[in-house]
């Protein structure tokens, strides 16, 4: 099943370095912060990935970009570390300093566009530079006479890991020689091409990456380059993200490598950051900087992977299906007076040329969509989280259930789905759009109902592909649940931003994808009085009708990834929450294959 995507952006390299340079003379200006740095760091590490990905040769900016990473890394530790631990050799404001030296050295075609990566860790699975930079300590305690360390950094993320790794073991009296680097071949047999190491007899490796992954074969086939390089297999170390085994897909000599190559690794909720507190903890303090808070926590809770679903619904029968990798961690906190908090993780990482944080961005919509009666109230961003007030109510059930709330409800949610949609996609982005949904759609028909009924999907695509570009989707999460109806009767959307830019293959699409989300997501996929109320509606507000071979092209690539998703979690959780995903499973298999069926070839 095709689910997973690969996000990233393009842009110049010249206008990402101008971006770059404004955000690092704000913190140049003040008192440098830990979050600031921490986001200048993460941005350069993007960028270094960025130029070392690069099709042109631009080796020399690449290098240049991997020194500044290196000196935000220096900052980051210097305003992170307590007493305790080793001392830069370098102050915070020395190494901003040559870090903008650096950046203003860097000369570089003006019209060379990059393509730049979201870090997946750093963007959508609350990984922090402090998890690398504590496990870089709990190294040098088994390593305590000073010697020399090749660090190497898988990218995407490792630009910035392998550069915080290599700043900690610097402090401690390391020589140090760190590069990244970018593992090739398939998914699951990774091969690498290390650069030339100094003195690899006398030199211990470190392997730097947020894996495992399903075949753990990214940091193992490191290693071996290590070993062909002259580094002695026993010398060599892994700095992995997660303490898991490598996945299904490992082979037996990736597995040797994981059983044997010590391990370094801290956990978000180990007591990581400022003061040795953990995640809910820090985000229990910056409750205290919201605007219009000013209360002490009392209370917070986990709401992650489902667990929200207790605090919403008052009878379980009610639970949607939930796939806990596709949710972003969550928290509740409650204050003194009794007021209600809820924190999402909105991302560390860059999605634009703007070079914001996913987080910063999201907070900027959600504003928009709060001022527009759209959303829930925005209180604020911390630590890459977003603030919202906690929406008090009672969800929508299937409308169906209740035929003569049904009508009204939905035009209510097709109004919504046109006031929040974005831009208009461009005729570049709408292809590429429109050929990520082709393959992922053929591919899960394939698997889900056989070859006969995948092939039905082909005829479709290519209308798709030829139709005028539209409006791009704001939304991505239109299930009835989604819906709060308060005690007063005024209904909220909750979870309506940030889906567009998540770890799935979806990417940004055309407003057609929430119009066809909304009509599976409420049972009238086939309903031909919902897609005219729908066109209706989108024509209304001045755009041209979607043509129906094109809706149909939508509405069963919703299903087939809807398909895929609950694929993935038919074997989580307890038999209770597997059974609903069987009933996802089951429910989005035979949408998409009745929808296939009224296909005449």
């Amino acid at each position: 099943m095709i689910v997973y995507g690969d996000p990233q952006f393009s842009a110049k390299l010249s206008v990402l370095l101008g971006q770059f340079q404004t955000r690092l003379a704000v913190q140049r200006a003040a008192t440098p912060t830990l979050e600031g740095v921490r986001t200048l760091l993460i941005s350069s590490g993007q960028l270094e990935q960025a130029a070392f990905d690069s099709s042109s040769d631009i080796a020399d900016t690449a290098a240049q970009l991997h020194s500044a990473t290196a000196y935000a890394a220096e900052a980051f530790y210097g305003l992170w570390r307590d007493a305790s631990m080793p001392a830069p050799k370098r102050t915070v404001s020395q190494a901003l300093n040559l870090m903008a030296a650096t950046l203003e050295a860097i000369t570089c075609p003006e019209t060379l566009t990059v393509k730049v990566k979201l870090p997946e860790g750093f963007s959508f699975y609350t990984l922090y530079p402090e998890q690398y930079a504590m496990a870089a300590l709990h190294w040098l305690g088994d390593h305590t006479e000073a010697q020399k360390a090749v660090v190497v950094g898988i990218r995407s993320i490792g630009t910035t890991l392998g550069a915080v790794v290599s700043s900690v073991l610097q402090a401690g009296g390391w020589q140090v020689q760190s590069f990244s680097v970018r593992p090739t071949g398939h998914p699951h047999e990774r091969q690498v091409q290390l650069p030339t190491i100094e003195d690899t007899a006398s030199s211990l490796g470190v392997v730097v990456d947020e894996g495992p992954g399903i075949s753990g074969s990214s940091m193992a086939t490191t290693a071996e380059a290590f070993v062909r390089a002259g580094i002695v297999r026993e010398s060599i170390s892994f700095l992995p993200g997660h303490g898991n085994e490598p996945g299904q897909a490992a082979s037996d000599d990736v597995r040797r490598w994981w059983a044997t190559t010590p391990r370094y690794v801290t956990k978000t909720d180990d007591p990581i950051f400022a003061g040795g507190k953990s995640l809910p903890e820090l985000l229990s303090d910056a409750v205290m900087t919201l605007a219009c808070v000013g209360e002490k926590v009392v209370q917070i809770e986990d709401l992650s992977g489902g667990l929200w679903r207790q605090h919403v619904f008052t009878d379980q029968t009610q639970w949607p299906a939930v796939n806990p990798n596709f949710e972003r961690i969550k928290y509740r906190c409650t204050t003194q007076s009794g007021l209600k908090i809820l924190w999402k993780f909105g991302g560390l990482g860059s999605g634009s040329e703007s070079l914001e944080s996913t987080a910063e961005a999201i907070a900027k919509r959600a504003s928009q969509r709060e001022a527009n009666g759209l959303g829930p109230d925005l209180l604020g961003t911390a630590h890459g989280f977003v603030a919202t007030r906690w929406v008090e109510g009672t969800p929508m059930l299937q409308p169906r259930d209740v035929l003569v709330i049904q009508l009204r409800e939905f035009m209510l949610v097709g109004r919504y789905i046109l006031r929040v949609a974005n831009l208009p996609l461009s005729i570049e982005e709408h292809e590429q759009a429109v050929a990520r949904l082709e393959e992922m759609l053929y591919w899960n028909t394939w698997e889900a109902l056989g070859e006969a009924m995948a092939e039905k999907t082909r005829l479709l695509g290519q209308a798709a592909k030829l139709s005028k570009p539209l409006r791009a989707y704001g939304d991505g999460h239109l299930s009835p649940h989604e819906w709060i109806r308060r005690a007063s009767g005024q209904i909220v959307k909750v979870d309506g931003i940030g889906h567009d830019q998540n770890h799935t293959i979806i990417g940004r699409q055309s407003i057609a994808w929430d119009i066809a989300g909304l009509l599976i997501e409420w049972d009238m996929e086939t309903d031909q009085k919902a897609d005219a109320m729908l066109n209706n509606q989108y024509t209304e507000a001045g755009d041209e009708p979607i043509p129906p071979d094109v809706l149909l092209f939508y509405k069963l690539a919703y299903s087939a990834f809807r398909v895929g998703v609950c694929h993935f979690a038919l074997s989580q959780g307890d038999r209770t929450e597997q059974e609903r995903n069987r009933a996802a499973y089951n429910h989005y298999c035979q949408t998409l294959k009745y929808l296939l069926e009224r296909i005449a070839i």
